[in-house]
């Protein structure tokens, strides 16, 4: 019951992905219960048949495996030790069947997959995987991967040679390819939904510089078979800050208005409920406190951080305990039905002294939106909170200062959900990004609070996109061959489309005070 079927396409998404999932794996250890601190709460808060399916194996045995598909270049795959493996006989991944194979050396599993494989049950000892959580020794997501897979969840992609990112269209084309070679949305997708009694919906995390078009065709496919079924997008936007205006490149254009189309086709009608997120390439200093010790250079490590806010915040979707489900958050973030994008943040870790102050970062602000400051905030319609920490009698402390936060930014009391669980748990593929006293420098459970919230200044970050693409219709070159598909009248539209987007989240003390000076008569397009 409440089944969610997820969808995870590129890089930077698998990578959060498979920490999403090593998580929900170490939710099955329910043999223990969390007594840390005095906590007597048991771990299995988690309900498993929301996220995991049932199957038989290769030889005939039960397995738990993700309800879950996953897309990505083919070389990004690695080793794939532990996926399919107790499916097919661990058999290779079938690239492309219509094609001439070429035979290539075999990528060696990581340490962490063989500890993993060769002995399961002492995965968890420190001492096998130290390499294993080194951010160089890391090559692929699937090198610290823990879970097995269903058949129906890999599905490797062969690009093109012209590349994803120079045509906007080579995206949906290379869906339609796989699709007409594997019908992923027929014989997998479906089949995970024909499994479901009562799905509560999709949640999908993807890249858009390599793959926002691809996935943007396949919710289109997913909006068509199941127009009343809710769609939680997380989106991890361009890997750059937007280009100035006065610094015309094609091919950042192209990414930029890329984003700009996913943004639109989102909020409109693809999703219900958008989770933007800004690169970390693009993150500002510090994230959070001193606590941290995060290497901004390793997807490794700033997926692991993306993934603990992201799992934390959706959490209440796959609670055993008054639980809720995705049409319920989104239509508490979404009180006026046109604030579909919704912002995440969060601090990590919760300071042990209960008076500490710690500013909240902002994963989705834009930095040159906001500049005084990548957590600032302007008036918030609706917020949804979540606290995990073992000690019970912390967690008032820290309800309190989010309150006091989201009252600041001029939300009402009535207006805010806050949830608390068990502290974070850490699996021994979690990198050691906490910073302790001690000498360890991994903690067993982490606390952590994270916040969805819709708010006003995302009509700054939508204005941005709409005063990119009428700057760049005025100053670039539309004649170019990587255009093709793309003209003014459409671009014309797009920048339309983004103002009406704008506008249901600005307000009157926004516009006047934190504007800096767009305004609408910028978007008069002259086209």
């Amino acid at each position: 019951m409440r089944e969610i079927i997820y969808i995870q396409a590129g890089k930077l998404a698998n990578h959060t992905g498979i920490h999403f999932w090593n998580t929900q794996e170490s939710y099955f250890d329910c043999s223990a219960t969390n007594q840390s601190q005095g906590n007597e709460r048991d771990v299995s808060h988690v309900d498993h048949d929301v996220s995991f399916r049932e199957g038989r194996a290769y030889d005939g045995s039960s397995t738990y495996c993700p309800r879950l598909l996953i897309f990505d270049s083919r070389e990004n795959f690695g080793s794939r030790t532990r996926a399919n493996d107790l499916h097919e006989g661990n058999q290779p991944i079938d690239h492309m069947d219509a094609v001439e194979r070429v035979v290539q050396p075999q990528i060696e599993p990581s340490a962490y997959q063989e500890a993993v494989d060769d002995e399961f049950q002492k995965a968890d000892e420190p001492v096998e995987l130290k390499t294993a959580q080194a951010p160089q020794a890391v090559r692929y997501w699937s090198d610290y991967n823990r879970l097995c897979w269903s058949p129906r969840t890999v599905h490797p992609v062969y690009w093109s040679s012209c590349g994803a990112e120079s045509v906007r269209s080579v995206g949906r084309q290379m869906f339609d390819q796989l699709e007409s070679e594997k019908n992923a949305t027929e014989d997998s997708l479906r089949l995970f939904v024909e499994e479901c009694d009562l799905m509560q919906g999709f949640q999908v995390s993807f890249d858009t510089t390599t793959f926002g078009a691809f996935t943007t065709k396949l919710l289109e496919c997913m909006y068509e078979d199941y127009p009343k079924t809710p769609i939680m997008s997380i989106v991890n936007l361009l890997e750059a800050l937007l280009p100035a205006f006065d610094d015309v490149d094609t091919q950042e254009a192209l990414k930029v208005i890329g984003d700009a189309y996913i943004l639109r086709d989102l909020s409109i009608t693809l999703s219900s409920l958008t989770i933007p997120l800004q690169s970390p390439l693009v993150w500002s200093l510090p994230i959070t406190n001193s606590s941290l010790n995060l290497d901004t250079s390793s997807l490794y490590h700033t997926s692991a951080l993306l993934s603990a806010h992201i799992e934390s915040v959706t959490i209440p979707c796959r609670a055993r305990y008054d639980p809720t489900d995705i049409c319920t958050l989104t239509n508490q973030l979404n009180l006026g039905g046109d604030t579909r994008i919704a912002q995440l943040s969060g601090f990590l870790p919760v300071p042990n002294e209960p008076k500490t102050i710690v500013d909240p970062y902002n994963f989705s602000a834009l930095p040159e939106v906001l500049p005084k400051s990548p957590w600032s905030v302007g008036p918030r319609f609706s917020q949804r909170s979540v606290i995990r920490m073992d000690l019970p009698s912390d967690i008032p402390n820290v309800s309190q200062r989010i309150a006091a936060e989201s009252e600041s930014a001029g939300l009402h009391k009535s207006l805010l959900r806050v949830s608390s669980y068990p502290a974070y748990p850490t699996p021994s593929s979690y990198p050691q990004i906490l910073r302790s006293n001690s000498g360890d420098n991994q903690k067993r459970n982490m606390s952590l609070a994270s916040s969805l919230f819709t708010t006003s200044t995302t009509s700054q970050a939508i204005a941005s996109y709409a005063k990119y693409v009428s700057a760049y219709v005025k100053r670039g070159d539309l004649s170019l061959e990587v255009w093709e598909g793309i003209g003014k009248d459409e671009l014309h539209q797009l920048s339309e489309d983004l103002i009406k987007i704008r506008e249901a989240y600005s307000t009157d003390n926004n516009d006047s005070e934190n504007d800096d000076g767009i305004g609408d008569e910028e978007f008069e397009l002259d086209l």
